[in-house]
This record gives C-alpha cells, structure tokens and sequence, in this order.
C-alpha cells in the first residue's frame, strides 16, 4: 500500500492489512503484549506441562491483531538454544473451530506453525524441499522436520535430489511407513496412535504435495480430538517445550474448545506429554466478558496477572507524547514519502485547537483521530 493510499484509507476508515497497520501502532501497542513474551522466555527452559493465557482485548481498529504481528515477531527473537514453536489463526475465518479447537489447531500447525530455536539444518532441508515442491510454507516443513527426526531418531528420506523414479519410490507411502515407522515404533511400542500420526507427517514433509498434504489431514481428521495431544507429544518428543496458540478475533465459543486443551489428557494415557502451552487470544472487550461469567472457564483462562493487557481507544491529554502526537508524526512521514500530496500550512495554534478539541471528544477512536489530523495536514 502506497503513502497516498494508505492516507487515503485512514482518513475514510477503510481497513488495512494487519502489515500495513504495523506502521501504524503506537508504542503503548507494542508494549501490551510483552508480559505474554517475557512468559514464553520464562518457559522455554524446560516442559513442566505449566499453562498461561493472555489477552489483548479492544474496540475495532485499536490495533489488536497489529499486536499480536508484533509478538510473533518477538517470539521470533527469542535468544537461546531452547526450542519453542507457534502458531496463528484468525478465529473469524475459522468458524468451524468451535468446540473442537484441537482438531482445527492441529490441521493448521503443520502447514502454517513456525518453530523457533536451533533448527539450522531442518530449515535448509525445508528451503531445498521448497525449492522443488514450489509455494510450500519453508518455516512449517523445517519445524515438522526438525520435531519428526528428532522424535524418531532418524532423518527424513527426502524425495528429493534423486532420479524421478527413486525420487516417487521415497515419496511413497510403502517407503516412509517401512522406514520411519519402524524407529518410531522402537521407541513408542505403547502409543501407536503417535507412530501413525508421526509417519503420515513424516510422509508429508518428504514429498509436500497437494496429495499428501490431503492424506495427512485425513489422518489428523480420523484420530479427532486427541489429536492435538498427539501433536504435542511428538514436540515434546523433538525437544519443544513450548508451545504459543494465537487466536485472533476469538470468542466464547473458542474458548469452550480450548477448555480439553488447558487441562490435558489424563495421566497414563498414550498421548499423554508435559509441553507447555500459552494461549494469546484477541477479542472484543465484550468476549471476554462472556467468558468471565462463565465460572468453568474464567478460572482457567482470565485469572493469570498481567495477562490482559487491553487496547483502549486514542489518549489526547493537554501535554505532548501522547497518542495525538503520535498521530501527526505518523502523518508527516507519509507524507515526506509522497511529494505530490498537498500540504497546507499548519501553525502551531492549528495543532493546539486540534487536540484540545479531541481532548474533550467523547469515546475517541482512532478512525475519528486519524481523520481529524488528515484533514488538518492535507490539502484536498
């Protein structure tokens, strides 16, 4: 989005994408979500099976989902050897996550989740595979690559760098089930739900085409809600401690299918594990709301300190630093990137009546305060 455009689309409330708005956060914004990344840092250490759950709640445009951009790009910085990895899903595209939250979050993990840690060579694995599978996401293959070889004690046999006919042999199914699910079972002889899920992941990642990738959601369909028990058993067995769940613009709904997912499997059962969890979910503020009256979940999910940091409309005060200011600054760079916008003369008394105007305006949203500085600013 160009200057011009997205001057355009501020000053008639037109949405923009979550990258472009990144732009446009204020630092109160990217300050919301760090007792969230100071949690996951605190975690890594070591899967003790612990839970967390944080909030960024707010009106629409207060920048939530630009928010939670900002932390995946923190959990992306992470320092440390120790592996954690995430995943994000806008709950308003998937609708059907309902009830069953951990099946939905484990079709998505395996294509969209990003590991973060000492991964070097799966991802050079993952960018090779991409290289010949074309358009597959190089942070999902290394992430499951890392997790799955790891988990089974042996690397993957790429399809890959080979001869076509050799190349559509160790794609095959025959192949990886006789090779990868013989280690697997050397080391789970009691969780055979894990091997098959493992090697149909494995099998995947080998060769990651459309009709693997079909085949393995079927086989996360048919293992239904514990999958998502096994999906952490085989990060935990890979040497991830953590695991983040982004839901942007959940609800109660949501919350209801993430209730299994917090209290775990039970004790003794084959996909039983000790990965941590950390749930970082945005909503309006009368979501959460919802889910505070119902006792079940708000002691689950709304009790952690620190855990909601709610995004509140504009602060104009009568002193500077403040969201007004913020506002002119993001403005004039615009403008300085498009000469051919016009300009009008601003005095230093245009700018006071501005804010003490916003100052006493009623429920402020940024819709009306970036309007008001456009307007302010430029000419026509």
């Amino acid at each position: 989005m160009t200057a011009r455009e997205l001057i355009a689309a501020l000053r008639t409330g037109m949405p923009v994408s979550a990258e472009t708005g990144m732009r446009l956060l204020t630092p109160a914004a990217c300050e919301a979500i760090r007792p969230a990344l100071v949690k996951v840092s605190a975690l890594r250490g070591a899967a003790v099976g612990e839970r967390a759950t944080f909030w960024i709640t707010g009106r629409p445009g207060n920048g939530k989902t630009q928010c939670l951009i900002k932390f995946q790009e923190g959990l992306r910085k992470l320092a440390g050897s120790e592996k954690h990895a995430y995943v994000h899903i806008r709950f308003d595209q998937e609708r059907e996550i309902g009830r069953q939250a951990g099946l939905h979050i484990t079709l998505h993990f395996p294509f969209t989740g990003v590991a973060v840690g000492n991964i070097d060579n799966a991802r050079e694995d993952a960018r090779r595979l991409s290289r010949v599978f074309n358009s597959v996401a190089v942070d999902a293959l290394a992430l499951g690559i890392d997790a799955v070889s790891r988990a089974a004690g042996c690397p993957i046999p790429f399809a890959i760098g080979t001869k076509h006919v050799l190349r559509k042999a160790i794609g095959s199914d025959y192949f990886q089930r006789k090779f990868v699910r013989r280690k697997l079972q050397e080391r789970w002889p009691s969780n055979p739900a894990a091997v098959d899920f493992a090697v149909h992941w494995a099998s995947y990642l080998a060769a990651p085409t459309p009709a693997q990738r079909a085949k393995f959601r079927d086989c996360i369909n048919s293992h239904g809600p514990v999958s998502f028990d096994l999906l952490c058993t085989i990060l935990a067995q890979g040497g991830y401690t953590t695991l983040v769940v982004i839901l942007d613009e959940t609800g109660l709904d949501a919350l209801k299918g993430l209730k299994p997912l917090w209290d775990g499997p039970a004790d003794g059962q084959n996909a039983s594990h000790k990965l941590n969890l950390v749930f970082v979910l945005a909503c309006p503020d009368t979501e959460r709301q919802l889910v505070q009256e119902n006792e079940s979940l708000s002691r689950r999910f709304c009790e952690a300190d620190g855990g909601h940091p709610p995004l509140r409309g504009p602060k104009v005060v009568s002193g500077e630093n403040d969201d007004l200011e913020h506002a002119f600054s993001k403005v004039e760079e615009l403008l300085s990137q498009d000469a051919s916008i016009r300009r009008r003369s601003v005095t230093p008394d245009d700018r006071d009546r501005l804010r003490q105007s916003l100052a006493s305006y009623p429920n402020l949203t940024w819709q009306v305060l970036w309007k008001r500085v456009i307007d302010l600013l430029v000419d026509g």
